[in-house]
């Protein structure tokens, strides 16, 4: 004879429940944090910059049955700024240029000095929200913020403000 298995007391089932909700919790909260710390990163050392948009990309995760989860991104081609900000210094010399030649080699030499170079050519690949999807086609021109450091953390403009 083989003997009757006993039911598993309801406690434990209810322990196992509370665990798995606090772990599910934990990783909510992991995930916040660092994209709030992301965010935060961008807004106080952040580049602005004007790209152009290459493509738009959709990708869904399938899930059990019907269910898919979408994520949106965004390809952007920018040039990113290489260049160091001067001081702003007022300049005196163009005033005291005493003929039209001179006056003239002077705002140019002027003009050269303040030249900076374009920046890099770059594209990044932006994680994107659906309505900002829906909002931008190709070749439009979005503001975004990026990392000089790091061109994988960068965000639209304005998603971060």
């Amino acid at each position: 004879m083989s003997t009757p298995k006993k039911p598993i007391p309801v406690k434990y089932f209810l322990y196992g429940m509370a665990i798995t909700a606090l772990l599910l919790v934990a990783v909510f909260y992991y995930l916040w944090q660092k994209e709030s710390k992301e965010k935060k990163l961008l807004l106080e050392k952040g580049i602005r910059g004007e790209a152009w948009v290459l493509d738009l990309k959709e990708t869904r995760i399938k899930k059990k049955k019907r269910s898919a989860a979408v994520d949106y991104s965004m390809d952007v081609a920018l040039f990113a700024d290489t260049a160091v900000a001067k001081p702003v210094t007022n300049d005196t010399a163009v005033s005291k240029a005493k003929n039209g030649s001179e006056l003239v080699d002077k705002l140019f030499n002027k003009m050269e000095a303040e030249r900076k170079p374009v920046g890099t050519y770059t594209t990044i690949t932006v994680p994107i929200g659906k309505m900002a999807y829906q909002k931008y086609k190709v070749d439009d021109k979005v503001k975004i913020i990026y990392l000089k450091d790091d061109f994988n953390i960068a965000r639209l403009a304005e998603e971060i403000e």
